[in-house]
């Protein structure tokens, strides 16, 4: 399922949006940095992004990165503060978030949430759902939800899924309403985020197995 929460807008300029915060305190090590095809997680991730948004920027309060990055809107905030960072510094109207640690996401499935920015209807929010549960670091955002996410990122509302529902409600717009679209050509693994050692095997396992119908992304 994807869920869409619609709004009016005809530009379709997407920028790209890494969000490579956390401490990979389960990891034991920087996984950022850690070793993928050839290069890094974030390497990977980049690469992926750029096939559907244009310019791509690292979201991360840290300054050792190859790429410059964009500082946390606040420290030790979770990656609702990458994403107020990333609105914030857009200059598009729609932004693709990508976390950095979900290296098995098909760059079809980020095609397909980029094509959501052209529809004639719509949305503010373009989100994956998986087994019942929507997957908020992998998403397109209109700029309309930066103030509402600001808000409750001041108020220490740190969880996406909460913030974005309060920034929906504070939208001046009554056509604003969640909708759903049928995706059901997703699959768990894709999502399957590397927090700890054994997310990581499991993650290089399954590596080079994630195939996705290009069919599927004009359903």
């Amino acid at each position: 399922m994807l869920y869409l929460l619609q709004h009016s807008c005809t530009k379709t300029a997407i920028s790209g949006f890494v969000l490579a915060g956390g401490r990979s305190s389960r990891l034991h090590q920087d996984k950022v940095l850690l070793p993928w095809n050839g290069g890094t997680l974030l390497d990977h991730a980049i690469q992926r992004l750029q096939q559907v948004s244009d310019p791509v920027r690292v979201c991360a309060d840290r300054q050792d990165l190859p790429q410059p990055a964009i500082p946390d809107a606040l420290p030790n905030a979770g990656p609702l503060a990458g994403i107020v960072a990333g609105l914030e510094e857009s200059e598009t109207e729609w932004n693709l978030f990508l976390a950095v640690d979900l290296p098995l996401l098909p760059v079809q499935v980020l095609q397909m949430l980029a094509l959501h920015a052209n529809d004639s209807e719509t949305a503010v929010c373009v989100l994956p759902q998986v087994d019942g549960r929507p997957q908020p670091l992998c998403g397109l955002y209109h700029r309309a939800l930066l103030q509402g996410l600001r808000n409750a990122l001041n108020v220490g509302k740190y969880k996406v899924m909460l913030a974005l529902e309060d920034s929906i409600h504070a939208l001046p717009l009554s056509a604003a309403h969640l909708k759903s679209l049928n995706a059901e050509q997703f699959q768990s693994d894709w999502f399957l985020n590397i927090n700890t050692p054994n997310d990581l095997q499991r993650a290089r396992e399954l590596s080079g197995n994630t195939t996705f119908p290009i069919s599927a992304i004009f359903k």
